[in-house]
């Protein structure tokens, strides 16, 4: 299973699987130079391109199809490594360089609970997913406005946002030996 909303860039192999080894094997592979470029830009010659130094140029025709029909895209999610992702995309989009200056330069907040699972969260996970993508199509749609934002935070609070989060804390004060609270 590849990552979800609220933990992505995860792959999860079921214990009871018969080849729970081969999986591994597999995203060994995918995590090695060779499997990288194979899963996220296909087979050499045929979907991208090498300049004379033997980096990455640029997708050809057949390797902008198979994005588009997603197969390549698909294999691209099981490893995603955000620097080479980030330097490859700037070689074949010069456009979108201007996009990844200004995000440099931006303030971000990490999320300290990447990657933390509990049982709160596995519980209320899906409606809470509901609920974000439900409002997140009422505002952009104009259905609802932005004035109804705290309408979207108590719902999303009451079908168990407030567990989760509370969740959250006790296991990262527990994983860091800190002593954080919620704010509320």
């Amino acid at each position: 299973m590849v990552g979800n909303d609220l933990n992505p860039y995860t792959t999860s192999i079921s214990a009871s699987s018969p080849h729970a080894e081969k999986c591994f094997e597999l995203l060994e592979y995918l995590c090695s130079d060779e499997g990288f470029m194979l899963s996220s830009y296909g087979i050499e010659g045929v979907h991208y391109t090498v300049d004379a130094d033997g980096n990455y140029e640029d997708r050809t025709d057949e390797g902008r199809e198979a994005m588009n029909d997603k197969w390549l895209d698909i294999l691209s999610q099981m490893v995603f490594r955000v620097h080479d992702y980030q330097d490859l995309i700037l070689k074949s989009n010069p456009s979108y360089r201007p996009h990844h200056e200004g995000a440099r330069d931006a303030k971000l907040y990490m999320n300290l609970f990447e990657g933390i699972s509990t049982e709160e969260s596995q519980k209320y996970q899906a409606d809470l997913e509901k609920v974000m993508l439900d409002w997140m199509v009422k505002f952009i749609t104009g259905k609802e406005p932005i004035e109804k934002f705290d309408d979207y935070v108590a719902e999303f609070q009451e079908k168990g946002g407030d567990l989760v989060m509370e969740s959250y804390i006790a296991e990262y004060n527990t994983r860091r030996g800190t002593n954080l609270t919620s704010g509320h």
